[in-house]
């Protein structure tokens, strides 16, 4: 009755218990989400932090997208949907200067506040805007950077958010874009359908982790991603696989059999990456 109830409540097992985690450190006060923000968002790698549920993402997340960026020291990167600043704190400490921008001015602020407490240099320019609409003159960074933006938009936002990422690049600069593998989100539903079946309650309660959690509208396979990418930006695009969703829970490592299958066949690679990675550099 216990799981049920929790649930009908939330919807997914795993989204349920990472936001009770969450949750235990809010009723802390802003210092408590702070704590939170800085383990599963900034020191995600720290082994002390493995507890929480919520680095496993940021650990699938975060270190492809910062192979393929490459911040360089005095580079400008602009970081579009920043949110609390995971990525820019990870562009400040390679001595990059971050631009940081979001709609969501809390999570902005509590980013600020937690980097100013580190000490972190150089510090983020935090910029409350829209990424359809940048507030800046062309060519105007090195590098852009977009992490999971994309599936909050409309195609016809998302046309316009690669208008405006060219935009501002400089010639020779690099957009790297990064969103979850919509067939991860189909297969994920499928088990957690099961899941709820064997514990007697309606699959109709399991929805996928972040529905209702964000607005996840425009989620794209592999397939669907390049194509809308190449079709705006030019065949250079390049997609980039990454860890996949098929290994153990909360391990960081592909099943032997799984990296065989990966090893061997690239498009196999492309449809059981976790998360979606594309890189463009502007003529």
């Amino acid at each position: 009755m216990k799981v049920k109830k929790r649930l009908q409540d939330v919807g997914n097992p795993l989204a349920l218990k990472e936001y009770e985690q969450w949750a235990s450190m809010a009723q802390q006060g802003e210092e408590g989400e702070l704590a939170w923000i800085k383990a599963v968002h900034y020191e995600f790698d720290d082994p002390n932090n493995s507890h929480f549920l919520g680095v496993r993402s940021s650990r699938e997340r975060i270190p492809p997208l910062l192979q393929a960026l490459s911040p360089q020291p005095g580079e400008v990167i602009l970081d579009i949907g920043c949110g609390d600043g995971a990525v820019s704190y990870r562009i400040a400490k390679a001595g990059a200067q971050s631009v940081s921008l979001d709609i969501n001015e809390r999570a902005m602020r509590l980013g600020r506040k937690l980097m100013e407490q580190i000490g972190v240099f150089p510090q983020p320019i935090w910029i409350l805007a829209d990424g359809c609409n940048l507030p800046f003159r062309d060519e105007s960074f090195d590098k852009v950077v977009c992490a999971d933006v994309w599936e909050h938009l409309t195609y016809e936002q998302k046309h316009v958010l690669l208008l405006e990422s060219a935009r501002v690049l400089k010639h020779g600069g690099l957009l790297v874009l990064t969103t979850p593998n919509g067939i991860r989100v189909q297969v994920g539903l499928i088990k957690w359908k099961l899941w709820a079946i064997l514990h007697g309650v309606s699959p109709k309660q399991i929805k996928p982790a972040w529905e209702g959690q964000g607005g996840h509208i425009g989620l794209d396979t592999p397939k669907t991603f390049l194509r809308f990418l190449r079709s705006r930006l030019g065949e250079n695009v390049q997609l980039i696989p990454t860890i996949s969703f098929l290994r153990p829970r909360y391990r960081e490592h592909d099943y032997w059999f799984v990296s065989l299958l990966r090893s061997i066949s690239p498009a196999f690679s492309f449809l059981t990456s976790a998360r979606l990675l594309a890189v463009w550099r502007k003529n």
